[in-house]
């Protein structure tokens, strides 16, 4: 991938790539909670949301980029200031310039905190 994300960095998302997948890290801090004490849904979709980016990107040559066309989450539960969440991407399945991408986010103790599942869409740039 070229250049930098913005709103990656200003969350301190940090993202590692392995021959195999994608992961995320990105710690839950005061400002990242809602009006509940925990960590805002939207925030974890973006961890997530990088995470296919990534995952989907990553492959592909300069002529190319892939873009979100769908993505849905599921909350399994909540992650609280000073949770050290991860974020594991999977390429699950591909057609023509379509990718499915599931990524699974976890705590510091490897419990669940969501589920989330996304399609990107390749074209040329």
């Amino acid at each position: 991938m070229q250049g930098s994300d913005p709103a990656v960095d200003q969350y301190g998302i940090v993202i590692a790539r392995t021959d195999d997948d994608v992961t995320a890290t990105m710690t839950v801090t005061d400002a990242m909670v809602n009006s509940h004490g925990v960590c805002h849904g939207g925030l974890l979709f973006l961890l997530a949301d990088a995470v296919m980016d990534y995952t989907t990107n990553g492959p592909l040559g300069d002529d190319s980029v892939a873009f979100a066309g769908h993505a849905e989450i599921d909350y399994a539960q909540a992650a609280r200031v000073g949770d050290e969440l991860t974020a594991i991407g999977d390429r699950v399945d591909g057609w023509g310039r379509t990718n499915l991408i599931d990524v699974r986010i976890v705590n510091q103790r490897d419990e669940p905190v969501a589920h989330f599942r996304g399609r990107t869409r390749t074209v040329r740039r």
